[in-house]
């Protein structure tokens, strides 16, 4: 069973497939189109295991975990989640692997608790679509632009006055300059 559903005209699918589909790689070609056309992907009712999901990314692409040991639990609460203080600068506006030299072609996240209030809504924009329906003009402005991540600037957006410790942690990670219309090749 391998159905897709889409859920809006430019972004967005459902694709309806069992587990043991899913970890096989049998339909990593169609997936990988999918995440091209489409953004954001979700196989409801799965209930992967990190293993299972490990072995599912596997089959689409490289994985790259986060801090290059375990799977990132997603929480505000730094006891969870190390990251929890960047987790709240990326509220705004975010695009992962922001500090890598290629960003990632995909996240995944496996929702294992749903919070009480969003329901789990992570507002993803298809920028693929955004750009292709730009005017020509519009598109020659913005060829040459670059753009910077700065994990200080994201995270003053939610703690305008940090403490000199907060602003030195934030200091440490070095910014990033990339395209703003990305035309390489994402990592695997």
């Amino acid at each position: 069973m391998f159905e897709v559903q889409h859920v809006s005209p430019r972004v967005g699918s459902i694709i309806r497939t069992t587990k043991d589909e899913m970890v096989s790689g049998d339909h990593a070609g169609e997936i990988n189109q999918l995440l091209k056309q489409r953004s954001a992907l979700v196989f409801p009712q799965v209930h992967l295991s990190p293993e299972e999901q490990l072995a599912f990314a596997g089959t689409i692409g490289e994985v790259f975990l986060v801090g290059g040991k375990e799977m990132q639990k997603i929480s505000m609460d730094p006891e969870v989640n190390p990251v929890a203080d960047y987790t709240r600068g990326a509220f705004f506006w975010h695009i992962d692997g922001a500090n890598d030299d290629v960003p990632a072609k995909a996240t995944m996240l496996n929702c294992r608790v749903l919070a009480e209030e969003g329901q789990g809504d992570t507002l993803v924009a298809n920028t693929y679509a955004a750009y292709a329906d730009l005017p020509d003009e519009d598109k020659a402005l913005v060829a040459g632009l670059r753009v910077r991540h700065c994990l200080e600037s994201t995270q003053r957006m939610v703690n305008p006055d940090p403490t000199y410790a907060e602003l030195q942690r934030w200091q440490a990670y070095p910014s990033k300059s990339h395209p703003l219309v990305w035309t390489q090749v994402f990592r695997a």
